[in-house]
């Protein structure tokens, strides 16, 4: 069963949680989920979200204060799944992703137990997750591309869209004139080349990562390994990779402008103008340098049943890496060349214009230059 609830307030919000620690296990469980996670200067709420925490997971009390800034925050959304008590293990044997799209809590419950069998695995990515099971039993591997059977994750900065490329065209050529009836003067003149497309914008800055987020595993009755491909549960851990900008493609390269159509005086005229080549494309705008990586929002506490060494889950963490520049914009197309001008009476038309030649492409962006710091696994037993 699968549900989307309204938390009211905080003590709703604890009784979600409480798996049914000792205080002083609530206290080693609330301290494992924040240590060493600091609130960076651009989100001043962090503090009181941590406080929200170590009341909720832990032992600490609210301030009156910290309740009235609270109170506008409620009601919040958790996604929680369920089953029966006496229902079967649930059995996973490809990616269950977890995640929630706004990353809001996500709280699963199996009484049942789970089965991960072989190419299964779950994913949680910049979601908190509250995970509980009576019995744990992994058979086999995880899939290619994740190496845990838990892998809480953040997210890739999103993609940042190229700058759009402006067009343009040139001046025509004057027509032909006639000096008099029967007397041709100017002939029509050539257009105007094409002058080089506009160069394309820079890329944007790249996203920073989305932190990975908080997270509690609890099994409270068994852990079966005995038909893992490692004989541990491994826990896998990164925060979000910084993402990249591209840059903006080269603008299009001037039309050349069309010649000036000849005069027809009465019984002569005169010559049509040439047409003007088409402009060199713009140069490619340079590729937009990459975002910083993410420091993990929150730990992970791995409760194992009692009895069980904690030796036995294998925590996987790895940093989240600078992201990538973007890749230069390419460069314009050139321009199409003017139509020639048609000839006066007896006259030739204008000599035809060429295509102007593509524009080269943008110079290359800079990776982004902080790492984000990976999230902490704790193991203890419930």
């Amino acid at each position: 069963m699968q549900a989307r609830i309204s938390l009211h307030n905080e003590t709703q919000l604890k009784d979600l949680l409480d798996i049914g620690l000792s205080p002083q296990q609530r206290a080693q469980h609330a301290g494992a989920l924040l240590d060493g996670i600091t609130a960076p200067a651009s989100q001043p709420h962090v503090p009181l979200l941590h406080a929200l925490i170590r009341h909720v997971v832990g032992n600490d009390e609210l301030s009156a204060g910290d309740r009235a800034q609270l109170a506008p925050a409620f009601p919040v959304t958790a996604h929680v799944l369920t089953q029966q008590p006496a229902a079967a293990p649930l059995q996973v044997n490809d990616v269950w992703d977890v995640s929630t799209p706004d990353g809001t809590l996500k709280v699963i419950d199996l009484p049942g137990g789970i089965e991960l069998q072989d190419g299964g695995c779950i994913v949680a990515r910049s979601t908190p997750l509250h995970f509980t099971c009576s019995s744990f039993t992994r058979t086999g591997g995880p899939p290619a591309g994740y190496s845990g059977d838990f892998n809480i994750l953040g997210t890739t900065g999103a993609p940042v869209p190229a700058p759009p490329a402006p067009p343009a065209q040139a001046p025509n050529g004057a027509p032909g004139e006639c000096i008099s009836a029967g007397v041709p003067g100017d002939p029509g003149q050539p257009g105007a080349a094409g002058q080089p497309g506009a160069a394309g914008a820079a890329g944007l800055l790249g996203n920073d990562g989305i932190a990975s987020a908080i997270a509690t595993i609890a099994i409270t009755g068994t852990l079966t390994l005995t038909g893992a491909t490692r004989q541990q549960l491994i826990v896998a851990t990164q925060p979000g990779p910084g993402g990249g900008g591209n840059g903006g493609q080269g603008g299009l390269g001037q039309q050349g402008g069309n010649g000036g159509n000849g005069a027809t005086c009465n019984c002569t005229g005169n010559g049509g103008g040439g047409a003007g080549n088409g402009g060199q494309g713009g140069t490619g705008g340079p590729g937009g340098n990459g975002g910083n990586g993410t420091d993990a929002a929150g730990n992970i506490a791995v409760h194992v049943p009692k009895g069980v060494s904690a030796s036995v889950v294998q925590p996987l963490p790895a940093p989240a890496p600078p992201g990538q520049p973007g890749s230069p914009g390419p460069g314009g197309p050139g321009g199409a060349p003017g139509q020639p001008g048609a000839g006066g009476k007896n006259n030739p038309a204008g000599s035809p214009g060429g295509p102007g030649s593509a524009g080269d492409p943008g110079a290359p962006g800079n990776p982004g230059t902080g790492a984000g710091a990976a999230a902490k696994v704790t193991v203890a037993s419930h």
